[in-house]
């Protein structure tokens, strides 16, 4: 039945005689071996034990009825294969199952093993994973998902391969409903499972910054300090997330707000502008910090872009007498 139904090795391997279960999915089980002992012994031998032993046996009606695939499978099918081609095809069939779920198994260690190279915490790394056979890409996707969600029964072939075109070939950012309230992530090179949310609105938010104080943008979880100072020779920002201004160049109060469709500003040492939006990507920035990030505007003009850029306007220079130091600090949210 399920070679017709197109399944591959594990699905051909059939019910195997032992098998751990797993604890996501039967916690109460804690991981427990299932042991089918009579699975490997035919009806016909059943039914002789019980008549040696003057056993009454009885038979399940539903069985009988041809109607159901499997039933018809085994009451008219198989007969006739049977008869046409080999009495003992059940024992063949048999044979070849226990190969199948021998070379599954196989297989799943190796998998295993490249699916420790390719993960970073619980991130599956894109590139890496890209660089592995198709056949193993199919392989490790299941036993990834299967670690993370437990039951991934009617996870399918095709979902697989819808799936791997995501992750090949989709958006540098974007989202895949699995089902079951599940979504693949993908933000640039890694991927990632995510629990579906709700549709936020979008945040928006301004704020002044004088020239000496504290701002706490709770939106971003920054905080931000601003002083003048004294211009010199070695005034300079100590890192990517502090920068340094012409003060005279400078409104008496900055303003802070997060990005805005259609955002420009002139990256320093440059003439013509930029969209924020190119930059972003050339960056890989995640949509989500995207959302968040504070920009520092002078009359209407991008001056700062923490982290990512610093625009053309209110450089320092020889002729800088005071300077503005902004500087801003990550905090738990």
């Amino acid at each position: 039945m399920w070679l017709m139904r197109g399944s591959g090795k594990r699905g051909l391997g059939g019910m195997p005689p032992v098998r751990r279960l797993i604890p996501t999915k039967e916690p109460a089980l804690g991981g427990a071996i299932l042991v089918r002992p009579l699975i490997e012994v035919s009806r016909e031998e059943v039914v002789n034990f019980l008549a040696a032993e003057g056993l009454e046996s009885r038979t399940d009606k539903t069985n009988l009825d041809p109607v159901p695939l499997r039933n018809w499978i085994r009451l008219r099918l198989l007969p006739q294969v049977r008869v046409k081609f080999d009495p003992a095809v059940d024992e063949r069939l048999t044979h070849l199952a226990d190969i199948l779920r021998e070379e599954d198994q196989t297989l799943d260690r190796m998998a295993r093993q490249d699916l420790e190279l390719v993960l970073r915490e619980k991130n599956l790394m894109r590139d890496s994973f890209l660089q592995l056979d198709r056949a193993m890409q199919r392989r490790l996707l299941r036993l990834w998902l299967g670690a993370a969600l437990g039951d991934i029964r009617g996870f399918g072939f095709q979902d697989v391969e819808e799936a791997l075109r995501f992750i090949e070939s989709g958006p540098p950012q974007g989202r895949l409903s699995l089902g079951r309230g599940w979504e693949l992530v993908k933000q640039y090179g890694a991927v990632y499972l995510e629990k579906r949310r709700k549709k936020q609105r979008p945040t928006c938010y301004s704020y002044d910054l004088p020239r000496r104080g504290e701002l706490v943008i709770s939106e971003a979880g920054m905080k931000v300090q601003s002083s003048p100072g004294i211009s010199s020779p070695d005034t300079r920002p100590r890192d990517s997330l502090e920068a340094v201004f012409d003060l005279a160049s400078l409104p008496e109060t900055l303003t802070v707000r997060n990005f805005r469709h259609g955002d420009r500003f002139q990256p320093l040492g440059m003439k013509g502008h930029k969209k924020l939006k190119d930059l972003f990507i050339e960056k890989k920035v995640p949509l989500a910090v995207r959302a968040t990030l504070p920009l520092f505007m002078a009359g209407g003009k991008i001056l700062w872009i923490p982290g990512y850029g610093r625009s053309d306007v209110a450089k320092v220079g020889a002729e800088t007498r005071e300077v503005l130091r902004i500087r801003v600090e990550f905090y738990d949210r």
